[in-house]
């Protein structure tokens, strides 16, 4: 069955399904990957030349203009790209994880991201995939 939302056709989902189920447990791999993930990218600021304040610091500004601004040192600047390449190099690893997790629970990407939304917008299947973890 198709409902049409804002013109656009999703999936109904059964929260009792083998999908739901299988979402679920892709869901927590997913995630635990993101908490390593996290962890790792703490560690790389964390050990960085920079302290963590100057760190965010010029990645805000980077974020804001697009790049290092030119009143950062170029040692800042060497380090803040080495931080930002070795945080970059971790998440590339690490999506081809979570890709794998939600292969090997019989979705394909595109499928699980489209459960993620439908659970976000859903309480009752809030209340279902809680339920299952």
């Amino acid at each position: 069955m198709m409902v049409v939302t804002a013109g656009v056709a999703t999936a109904q989902v059964d929260p009792d399904s083998r999908e739901f189920e299988n979402f679920a447990v892709a869901l927590m791999g997913v995630q635990e990957v993101q908490q390593r993930v996290n962890s790792e990218i703490e560690a790389i600021i964390t050990q960085a030349p920079l302290d963590n304040d100057r760190f965010m610091q010029i990645h805000q500004e980077v974020q804001a203009t697009g790049s290092v601004p030119s009143t950062v040192e170029q040692a800042e600047a060497r380090a803040y790209q080495e931080v930002i390449g070795d945080i970059g190099d971790i998440q590339m690893a690490n999506q081809e994880d979570m890709i794998a997790l939600v292969e090997d629970a019989g979705l394909s990407v595109a499928r699980f991201n489209e459960l993620v939304i439908e659970v976000q917008q859903d309480p009752t299947l809030q209340q279902a995939l809680a339920n299952l973890q």
